[in-house]
C-alpha cells in the first residue's frame, strides 16, 4: 500500500506518516506542487493525504489533477474546516476529512475503510491457510505462533496477500514496496523474500511463498491453489 502526503513544508504529517510506515504503507512525502511540478509526482499510490489550512482555489486545482489523470487514490483532507468547506471540497474530488490532533491509527481505519469500499484487495486482516495476517495490529500469526516481521518484510507479506494466488512479476513488487524514492534491484527483492520465508516458511510443513521461475513470487490462496496463475501481475 503506497502514500503520498502533501503539505506546505511543515512537519505536521510526519506523525502520520510514522503510523503508516510502521503498518506496512510505503509513505512518500513532498511539499505542495506546483502545476508544473504535479506530473512528478507518484502515480500508483493508494491515498493522497493532504494538509491544508484553507479551502481555496488551491485545493480545487490539486484535487482536480488528481481525479483528472484517472486516480481512485482515496484523498483524504487534513484541517480543521467549517460545513460549508466540507462540501465544497467534496465537490472538488474530496473523500474524507480528519483533524490535525486526530490518532494516527484513525487516519489508517478511514482509508482502509474508504479503500475497501473500492477494492475487496484492502482489508484490515487476511487469513490465508493456518497464516493471520493483522494489519490494524501489526501482527502476524501461523499455526498459533506468533512471527516477528521487520518492516520491509511485512510491507513484502502484506503486497503478497493482497494478491494471493496471482504471480507477481519482481518489477511490480519493486514498483509497489520501494518506488522511485529508494534504489532497488531484483538482488535487494530476492533477498528480502528469502528473509521472509526462512521465518514465514521454514518452521511449518507447508510452504506458502512460491517462485516463479522467470517472472516473480505467489503466495499460496489456499492449501491447494494452482502452482502457477494463469496471467501474472506485472
Amino acid at each position: 500500500m503506497r502514500a503520498l502526503l502533501i503539505d506546505e513544508g511543515g512537519a505536521e504529517l510526519a506523525r502520520f506518516g510514522r503510523v503508516l510506515s510502521d503498518h506496512a504503507w510505503q509513505v512518500s512525502h513532498r511539499r505542495w506542487p506546483t502545476p508544473e511540478e504535479f506530473a512528478l509526482l507518484p502515480t500508483t499510490v493508494d491515498m493522497v493525504l493532504i494538509a491544508i489550512a484553507v479551502v481555496d482555489q488551491r485545493l480545487h486545482d490539486c484535487l482536480s489533477l488528481f481525479r483528472q489523470r484517472g486516480d481512485d487514490a482515496v484523498i483524504i483532507v487534513l484541517g480543521e474546516f467549517s460545513v460549508e468547506d466540507r462540501i465544497k471540497a467534496l465537490n472538488f474530488g474530496a473523500d474524507d476529512f480528519l483533524r490535525r490532533e486526530s490518532p494516527g491509527e484513525l487516519l489508517l481505519s478511514r482509508a482502509l475503510a474508504l479503500l475497501r469500499l473500492r477494492s475487496n484487495r484492502f482489508k484490515p486482516h487476511y487469513e490465508i491457510g493456518d497464516l493471520q495476517l493483522d494489519l490494524i495490529h501489526r501482527r502476524v500469526n501461523r499455526s498459533g505462533t506468533e512471527i516477528l516481521l521487520s518492516h520491509r518484510e511485512f510491507q513484502l507479506l502484506v503486497l503478497l496477500a493482497q494478491h494471493a494466488g496471482q504471480t507477481l512479476s519482481r518489477s511490480f513488487m519493486i514498483e509497489h514496496l520501494w518506488g522511485q524514492d529508494q534504489a532497488a534491484d531484483d538482488n535487494t527483492l530476492d533477498a528480502y523474500v528469502s528473509r521472509l520465508r526462512r521465518k514465514l516458511d521454514a518452521p511449518f510443513e507447508t510452504r506458502l511463498v512460491s517462485t516463479v521461475r522467470g517472472v516473480g513470487y505467489r503466495l499460496a490462496a489456499t492449501d491447494n491453489a494452482p502452482a502457477q496463475p494463469v496471467r501474472p501481475i506485472y
